[in-house]
């Protein structure tokens, strides 16, 4: 440490999939940190400058000192960080570990932690793959985050830390779990501005609750924030809202896990955005099929929500059942037209490969999607790969029978749900679940053309919405953000 003040430096590892979006997380850790006594805080976004590098070129995974992790580790160390801190999703693994030992190899000696989706679900195998890694954050990181730089600048245990594991003579030690942050509002507000002029141009998205009650055995969203649900106040949000609409932005993405969980909540957001004159923005929200009630699809139209998302998974009800999804897959298409008819727009979420799916289960998505293309014109189908990730009841089935079938320290950058299956859990041979994969994706992508074409007709306003964010997407790439 410099003059007794401790230098943070928060950095998004390059992944190619998050290039769009701001990232939120690293947002409410750079404001809580900010508003520290003795602490600077900067921010690296391996994202951004990911874009100099094409996504479909894959010799950045492979190639431990790749241009763009030497390019990264650089730029991490011009600001002369105390302390260094990786944003993790289990895709991130493999450039965290490769920019860590760049980092140790260039000589820096101060303290490189790590925080997020993957490290939770692993902190033991995540500190034993990277030596580089002092220490991890486990759940939510704003007030462990606050609490480990006040025992750097003390130089005092991190042992009385709550929801950490680091080493500690040549031990890994785990303290207990922290709680849950009770009061959200208490919360700062993320920071939304960076220096980086290009930022201006990326979606804005926030969270108004945490957690989803539901047990979804694909998904490991619980890992961090369990299935208790905390809500933000409606006023709260509108507070949020207003900040990112006096950056420029019309158009704002609320992802909770399950916006539309409480009708009390989602009528105390709404009154709040129509009393405070934010209804002249667009919305977007994430749903389930089985809390769109006729009073939510009110709400959400009189706070303007564009479109709304739903995890539909599966055509087959008992497949429902065995993913404990639980949907009742003959309200699925009715739900979405009454949706779509109120002038929301959708998009339907389906997984091609769950564990033990069979061809004959399978023909049952290609059915429903069949359906949905048919009768519902505002939806769009999104298809994409089971992917078991740490922490879910996929990944126990996926290593009970295939053992250690990815190493995320070493091949992450291939391991997302938009990528072909590395590991089949089905009843389907891999030949089947390729080719009839391939059939419903393509399927599902030619009538979404179609959909999007027609939905254009019916809505123009949409048409200069979409050429604005492209027009603005070329000159972020291709310009530098200079207009």
């Amino acid at each position: 440490m410099s003059s007794g003040t401790l230098r943070v430096t928060l950095v998004r590892p390059t992944t190619f999939l998050n290039t769009d979006s701001h990232p939120l997380n690293i947002g409410y850790i750079f404001s809580v940190l900010d508003g520290m006594e003795n602490v600077s805080v900067h921010f690296v976004d391996g994202e951004r400058m990911g874009l100099n590098h094409s996504s479909r070129d894959s010799s950045a995974g492979r190639e431990p000192n790749h241009v763009l992790w030497r390019d990264l580790a650089a730029e991490i160390l011009k600001t002369c960080p105390d302390l260094i801190a990786f944003s993790c999703y289990s895709v991130s693994m493999t450039p965290v570990r490769y920019i860590g030992s760049i980092l140790r190899q260039r000589g820096f000696q101060g303290k490189i932690w790590a925080g997020g989706i993957h490290v939770t679900s692993s902190y033991v195998e995540t500190l034993e793959k990277i030596p580089e890694i002092d220490g991890v954050v486990i759940g939510e990181g704003e007030v462990t985050i606050r609490e480990l730089c006040l025992a750097l600048l003390a130089g005092g245990p991190l042992g009385e830390i709550p929801g950490i594991a680091y080493r500690h003579e040549g031990r890994i030690l785990v303290t207990p779990r922290r709680s849950l942050i009770a009061a959200l509002d208490s919360l700062p507000m993320p920071r939304r501005t960076f220096p980086d002029k290009r930022y201006r141009y990326l979606e804005h998205i926030l969270l108004s609750s945490r957690g989803c009650p539901f047990d979804c055995d694909f998904c490991d969203s619980k890992n961090i924030w369990t299935r208790k649900v905390r809500y933000r106040s409606g006023s709260h949000v509108a507070r949020e809202i207003r900040q990112i609409a006096e950056l420029g932005f019309r158009h704002i993405g609320i992802r909770d896990d399950t916006f539309t969980l409480s009708q009390k909540h989602v009528d105390d957001v709404c009154r709040n955005i129509v009393d405070g004159r934010l209804a002249g923005l667009r919305y977007s929200v994430g749903s389930r099929i089985d809390t769109m009630r006729d009073g939510m699809i009110d709400a959400l139209k009189r706070m303007n929500v564009d479109y709304c998302t739903f995890g539909v998974e599966t055509g087959n009800q008992e497949v429902q059942a065995r993913i404990l999804k639980k949907l009742d897959i003959g309200t699925v298409v009715p739900t979405i037209e009454k949706t779509n008819r109120s002038g929301i727009r959708s998009v339907t979420f389906f997984m091609l490969g769950h564990p033990d799916e069979t061809e004959e289960e399978l023909n049952d998505t290609f059915d429903l999607i069949r359906d949905l293309t048919k009768h519902c014109p505002d939806n769009q189908i999104s298809v994409n790969i089971v992917c078991p990730y740490p922490g879910t009841g996929y990944w126990n089935i996926a290593v009970g029978r295939h053992g250690d079938f990815i190493d995320f320290y070493n091949n992450s950058l291939s391991y997302n749900h938009q990528a072909s299956a590395l590991v089949n859990l089905t009843g389907m041979s891999s030949d089947v679940l390729v080719a009839r994969s391939a059939e419903i994706v393509r399927f599902s992508t030619l009538r979404n053309r179609m959909n999007k074409l027609k939905s254009s007709l019916r809505h123009p306003e949409l048409v200069f919405h979409k050429v604005s964010l492209f027009a603005s997407r070329f000159a972020d790439r291709f310009l530098g953000g200079v207009h």
